[in-house]
């Protein structure tokens, strides 16, 4: 469970391509809650993209010992990424055409 939450905002609006969002600010937080809606069952892959400024450069995020924040999806999805430096981007790849994606964020402390 988050002990604070941000207000939720909407970073994407039924995109159908891939899409980067602009710099999110997480000075504070340690965790980003993504919420997407698909229009259909067509894969999506949700990455969180880091940077030290909100300027850029924006790069993938490899935790030591795993493998790059992201997350695929063929479904609604909720999703929680921890441990995030303090300006952050979220990709949405289109991994299969067809489907219309929705997504919001909330910078988190949890």
């Amino acid at each position: 469970m988050a002990k604070s939450m941000k207000p939720w905002v909407e970073v994407f609006d039924e995109i159908e391509a891939t899409a980067a969002s602009g710099p999110i600010d997480c000075r504070g937080y340690n965790a980003l809650a993504v919420r997407v809606v698909l229009d259909e069952a067509k894969n999506w892959t949700l990455s969180i993209l880091g940077s030290t400024g909100p300027e850029g450069p924006f790069t993938a995020i490899t935790p030591i010992g795993g493998s790059a924040l992201s997350h695929q999806t063929s479904v609604d999805a909720f999703i929680i990424f921890q441990g995030l430096p303090d300006y952050v981007q979220l990709k949405a790849t289109e991994d299969a055409d067809g489907a219309k994606l929705t997504a919001h964020y909330s910078v988190c402390l949890v």
